[in-house]
């Protein structure tokens, strides 16, 4: 692989049409370099909630490291600090193009990444980056850098988006880089009086389920949770959750499941559910749910895609019952198995290589 890359495609198309009047196009078109950091987060999204636009002066901002892996921050003492940290697989390098399915440090068969803003972080970051300018000169110092990341904390939430560029005219202006899971859907539910949920007006909800407001997960059980975190029935912001696991920790499947109690604590040969709203929640239920659609991540704990009917009564088959579905399509960029479509891999493969994920082609 190259290690003095060329400028990106953008860069190289600027100049397009200016073969005949030559002063006009450099006139109207060159774009001068200045460094600075784009940030366009979803609200209230971790590390930063806030949109951020931050220009620097021309080669001011610091990089360190090598094609093996990078590291862009602030000048020195300049305000606010941040650092973005982008690395390929373990033996790979940068170049020009997407880094698919990247993790926070630690995990040599992934890209990874890692953007801090004033002094706070994730513990675990997913993300992805596309490297859209990158030259080298002399030993290998990077002489220009042009990045856009997008990295959700945690889990696959609310997600932060940004633009870094080093000593490039490669425009901040333009879409910003899709995270990797996104999602759509609804929760609906009917609760009886002193039902959990029964706070919601009429004792009922719709509610629409979004990337900035709902997080799925896979559970303890190698179940399904999601967590919300948004508008709720009545106009006011809360919570809720909802979780679902099949018996002996077995992955969840398009089935009947006639017989949940409280999860985490059902004994191994039961299912286990728990509806919880806005603070609320049964200490111990009985309780049923359908599942009719799922679909696993095969690289990171995520359930992708899931559809479920459920009732719970809380402490007894007597109790005040609560009913329900959930149904969330996600939208996932990048590989989702290490063998299945569209994985990224480089040639000799066969021959015991590690699989990458990246592609010189990108969106």
């Amino acid at each position: 692989m190259q290690t003095n890359t060329k400028r990106s495609q953008v860069s190289k198309t600027r100049f397009a049409g200016c073969l005949v009047v030559v002063a006009a196009c450099f006139a109207s078109q060159i774009v001068s370099a200045q460094d600075a950091l784009i940030v366009s987060p979803d609200s209230g999204a971790f590390p930063i909630g806030t949109p951020q636009n931050l220009a620097y002066g021309n080669g001011t901002l610091v990089v360190t490291g090598s094609l093996a892996g990078l590291s862009i921050a602030n000048p020195a003492g300049a305000s606010p600090v941040w650092r973005v940290s982008i690395r390929p697989v373990s033996g790979g390098q940068l170049a020009l193009g997407c880094f698919e399915r990247a993790r926070r440090f630690g995990n040599p068969t992934r890209p990874e990444i890692d953007f801090s803003f004033a002094s706070s972080g994730c513990n675990n970051a997913f993300g992805r980056y596309k490297i859209l300018d990158l030259q080298t000169g002399a030993g290998g110092v990077v002489t220009s850098l042009a990045v856009d990341f997008a990295q959700q904390c945690e889990g696959f939430g609310k997600a932060t988006s940004g633009k870094v560029r080093f000593n490039s005219t490669v425009p901040t202006t333009g879409i910003f880089h899709e995270p990797v899971l996104s999602l759509a859907g609804n929760l609906s539910f009917a609760a009886a009086q002193g039902a959990i949920g029964s706070s919601a007006p009429g004792g009922t909800g719709n509610i629409t389920l979004g990337r900035a407001t709902s997080r799925p997960s896979l559970n303890a059980d190698n179940g399904a949770s999601v967590s919300y975190d948004g508008l709720l029935p009545g106009g006011s912001n809360g919570f809720w959750s909802l979780d679902f696991a099949a018996p002996g920790n077995q992955a969840l499947a398009v089935a009947a499941y006639p017989t949940a109690t409280r999860y985490p604590f059902q004994v191994a040969t039961e299912a286990g559910l728990a509806f919880s709203y806005n603070g609320a929640g049964c200490s111990s239920l009985v309780g049923s749910f359908n599942v009719t659609n799922v679909r696993y991540d095969q690289l990171d704990p995520v359930v992708i895609d899931f559809a479920a009917t459920f009732a719970q009564r809380c402490n007894n088959a007597q109790g005040p019952l609560t009913s329900g579905s959930i149904n969330y399509n996600g939208n996932i960029i990048g590989p989702t198995s290490l063998y299945g479509d569209g994985v990224l891999f480089r040639s000799g493969l066969e021959n015991g290589e590690r699989p990458t994920f990246f592609s010189a082609t990108c969106q």
